[in-house]
C-alpha cells in the first residue's frame, strides 16, 4: 500500500508540543549522551567500512533551517542530522509527484495554512522516510533509498506558539537526481518489523553504536507507522513516558530522543543509526502510542 501524502500540516499537537516541553525541561540535563561523531567521521568510518561503501550526506538543523546540499544522487544515502539547535527536530522527506515542482508545492503549503483548500495532486506527495526526532545536541544517522525526481524536505515540530518550524524556514527542496549514488544497502544483525501494533525485533541492542533495519510492513492508510527511539531517566518507567506524552505533564520527566526512523510506504525499509549507552529506553510510534505501540528496551 503507499502512504499517500496527508500529514506534513496534520502532524500531531501532542507530539510537538511535548518536543517543546522537553527540549525546555532536558536543557540543563548533565546526564545527556554526547552528541555522536561531533567531528567529520562519517557512519560508514566509524562503522570500519570505507567512505565509498556509503553515501552520506549532512544536513545540520539548526533554529531553523536544514544546512546542506540541495541536490544529490538517487539510490541508498544516509541521511546525518546534527541537531545543532534548541528544539527537538525532526526531517521529513517528501516526494513530490512527477510535475510538480517545489515552489508550486511551496505555494500549495502557505494556500493550505491560510484557507483550508489543496490543489488535486496534493495527495499523492508520498512521505519518504528521515531521520526521526533529535533532541538539542543529538545527531541521528537514517538511511533510505531515493528515486530520482524532486522532493521536499520539512520539519513540522511547533514551537511554543504553535507556529510550525517549516513555516519559520526549516522546509527547502531537495532535487534527486539520475545519477545512482553506487552505495550498498546497509548491512546490520538487528532487524525491526513494523507490523499491527507491535515492533517485532530480530536481534538484540547491547551498548555501543548499532545500525537497525525497519521494514514497514504494516502501513494503516491515514496513519502511517514510524519509529522514534526515547532515552529513558533513570527513575522514569515507560507508563510515566506515556503519561507524559499523553498528557503533555511532563513534570519530573527526564526523557530524551535520539533519532529513529520517518514513516515511509508499505513494503519499503529503513536504516537508523544510533549510539546506545546502557540504560533503559523506549520505542515509541507517535500515531500509534495510544492504542499500545509503546514498547520499553534495557542496554546492558
Amino acid at each position: 500500500m503507499m502512504i499517500k501524502y496527508n500529514r506534513y500540516l496534520t502532524m500531531l499537537m501532542l507530539f510537538t508540543a511535548a518536543l517543546i516541553i522537553t527540549a525546555c525541561g532536558n536543557s540543563g540535563d548533565e546526564n545527556r549522551m554526547e552528541s555522536p561523531n561531533n567531528g567529520n567521521m562519517s557512519m560508514a568510518q566509524e562503522a570500519g567500512h570505507s567512505q565509498e561503501s556509503q553515501h552520506v550526506v549532512e544536513y545540520a538543523a539548526l533554529d531553523f533551517v536544514f544546512a546542506g546540499p540541495s541536490e544529490i544522487p538517487s539510490g541508498w544515502t544516509t541521511f546525518r542530522m546534527p541537531n545543532q539547535g534548541e528544539e527537538h527536530h525532526v526531517m521529513i522527506l517528501i516526494q513530490l509527484p512527477e510535475g510538480v515542482s517545489y515552489a508550486e508545492y511551496n505555494e500549495a503549503t502557505v494556500q493550505r495554512e491560510a484557507t483550508g483548500s489543496t490543489p488535486d495532486w496534493w495527495g499523492d506527495n508520498v512521505i519518504m522516510g528521515g531521520p526521526a526526532a533529535l533532541a538539542p545536541g543529538m545527531t541521528g544517522e537514517t538511511t533510505v533509498k531515493l528515486d530520482p525526481g524532486e522532493y521536499a524536505m520539512v520539519c513540522p515540530v511547533q514551537t511554543a506558539d504553535g507556529t510550525s518550524h517549516s513555516t519559520l524556514g526549516m522546509m527547502r527542496p531537495l532535487t534527486v537526481t539520475e545519477k545512482d549514488s553506487g552505495a550498498p544497502e546497509p548491512k546490520t544483525d538487528i532487524t525491526m518489523t513494523l507490523r499491527g501494533l507491535e515492533f517485532e525485533m530480530d536481534g538484540v541492542i547491547t551498548p555501543g553504536r548499532h545500525t537497525v533495519r525497519v521494514r514497514f510492513v504494516d502501513q494503516p492508510e491515514g496513519k502511517p507507522h514510524d519509529v522514534h527511539v526515547a532515552r529513558l531517566g533513570p527513575n522514569q518507567t515507560v507508563e510515566d513516558f506515556a503519561t507524559a506524552m499523553e498528557t503533555l505533564d511532563l513534570t519530573g520527566s527526564d526523557f530524551y530522543f535520539i533519532g529513529g526512523a520517518e514513516d515511509m510506504p508499505e513494503g519499503y525499509t529503513a536504516y537508523f543509526t544510533a549510539d546506545f549507552e546502557p540504560g533503559r529506553y523506549a520505542f515509541w510510534c507517535h500515531y500509534h502510542s495510544g492504542d499500545g505501540m509503546l514498547q520499553e528496551f534495557r542496554v546492558e
